[in-house]
């Protein structure tokens, strides 16, 4: 459960609901969730089962008022097909993993999942069964097209990001969604065993970052999932083990741009044009920064050059094209008609 609905929903208030994650490796820390469940946070806080004298605990306001929870970083997350990895430093004792099973489940196979604090449920641990309705491609609850596992079983707010396990105890989906449409009973959607494997082989290279390449890897993909601060911290990882590593340079230009701090941003491209002059993008950013600094004439120059080195890249034309709007007191801005030409090839493009 995050901090931020913690205190606001243990104390049995109605409205709300604790989503879930599940163990997927031990040794590592790592659990499963769904992107929606962390949103933009990059730690969440965890509260995982506890028992007493052999009885497992159910009332949230014991957790609230006995249990710290465990901090969770965000290592990834990804907003089509709704996962996300956490990593806690230390598991509880005798904690397992769940395996993932070996196929996706079939249309009437079992089902069976356990929520945190599901929606209208006044106790934690909530248990739910049901059957594969089907497992085709469709949209899931975030309106995203992926392979999903449909069926009946009623699975609420709450269940999110928990683990859709088999009668053998395998995890066969992750809980994602349901229909709200008050015309439509008993569909609740889950992302498909073949959508969390090839996610896991995709994330699990970047727990643990062990050369250059692969921090500017996991950097470049927190940079795409606009976790800028996360991004640069690894794209400076990565120029540390390698300060010629003119890519991440100018990576890292775009993730200053995008924070606003502009000069930033052009000093690294710069030191990236220094290490490799050929490279379009860099003089793109240059160019990008050098406006955003009121240095229209050289932002000019700059977007010209990355023109000159990609001319079929139609970004830097509409970037030019707008620089030349806005430098008023430009001679070469007395014509519309240079104007109007990038338009056109842009919209050519």
């Amino acid at each position: 459960a995050e901090d931020g609905i913690r205190d606001h929903c243990v104390t049995g208030v109605q409205t709300c609901a604790l989503p879930i994650s599940w163990i997927y490796d031990v040794e590592r820390g790592l659990l499963v969730t769904n992107e929606h469940v962390v949103h933009d946070h990059d730690e969440v806080s965890l509260f995982f089962p506890v028992e007493v004298d052999g009885q497992l605990q159910t009332d949230p306001d014991y957790y609230r008022k006995n249990i710290q929870p465990t901090t969770a970083t965000v290592v990834d997350r990804d907003a089509r097909l709704d996962l996300a990895l956490l990593q806690v430093a230390k598991l509880p004792e005798k904690s397992r993993a769940l395996p993932l099973a070996s196929r996706s489940p079939r249309p009437g196979e079992r089902l069976h999942s356990v929520a945190g604090l599901p929606r209208q449920s006044q106790g934690l641990w909530i248990y739910s069964a049901g059957e594969t309705r089907q497992v085709y491609r469709r949209t899931n609850a975030l309106g995203r097209f992926t392979q999903m596992v449909e069926s009946q079983m009623p699975t609420n707010k709450g269940n999110s990001g928990g683990a859709i396990v088999n009668d053998w105890g395998e995890v066969v989906a992750v809980c994602e969604g349901m229909s709200t449409d008050p015309i439509v009973y008993l569909l609740t959607m889950y992302v498909d065993l073949s959508e969390v494997k090839k996610y896991l082989e995709e994330v699990l290279p970047l727990v643990d970052p062990q050369d250059a390449d692969a921090w500017h890897e996991r950097a470049f993909r927190r940079h795409n999932n606009h976790r800028f601060r996360q991004a640069l911290a690894d794209y400076s990882q990565a120029l540390k083990l390698n300060p010629q590593y003119a890519t991440a340079l100018m990576n890292r230009g775009w993730v200053y741009h995008k924070l606003g701090d502009h000069q930033t941003a052009l000093a690294d491209y710069n030191a990236a044009l220094k290490i490799d002059p050929e490279m379009a993008p860099a003089y793109q950013g240059r160019g990008l920064a050098q406006r955003a600094l009121g240095k229209l004439e050289e932002a000019l120059a700059a977007l010209t050059e990355a023109i000159r080195r990609d001319p079929d890249a139609s970004e830097p034309y509409q970037q030019r094209a707008n620089t030349y709007k806005r430098d008023r007191k430009s001679t070469r801005l007395n014509s519309s008609h240079t104007v109007i030409s990038y338009a056109v090839f842009c919209l050519k493009k």
